[in-house]
């Protein structure tokens, strides 16, 4: 009884861990600048009109699946939530940010992701693109 209750409270503990690592795309470039729109709801965020050298890679791009390291979310979050001036997450932003992205296009894992994969390491940029929240 003590040991599943022991091993319960370690899974328990490394979990937030776990996802955080997990949440990392695998395969992605080298540290770049990106600019482009980020669209967030609900359920996805995305990154497209991805603009720059950073983006020479993707010449047809269908979308990025967003990701981000625990501070740039915490950022990205509290930057979206001032700018929409209420708690609603959601609409669409010119965003520019340091990150990687995946090289190799994938299959759509699930409705509304893109066929490229992003990790926004930190925020240089994000203002509200007017009437499109």
């Amino acid at each position: 009884m003590r040991a599943g209750i022991f091993i319960l409270l370690v899974l328990i503990a490394i979990g937030p861990l776990y996802a955080q690592v997990s949440a990392q795309p695998s395969g992605l470039g080298p540290r770049e600048r990106f600019s482009g729109v980020y669209f967030t709801n609900f359920e996805n965020s995305r990154f497209t009109a991805c603009a720059g050298e950073a983006c020479r890679h993707w010449t047809d791009l269908n979308g990025m699946t967003v990701t981000c390291a625990p501070a740039a979310c915490k950022d990205l979050e509290h930057r979206i939530v001032m700018l929409n001036g209420s708690h609603d997450r959601w609409g669409e932003f010119a965003i520019t940010f340091v990150g990687r992205g995946t090289v190799q296009r994938h299959q759509p894992r699930f409705l509304g992701d893109g066929d490229h994969d992003v990790r926004i390491e930190s925020i240089v940029r994000l203002t509200l693109i007017e009437g499109r929240q």
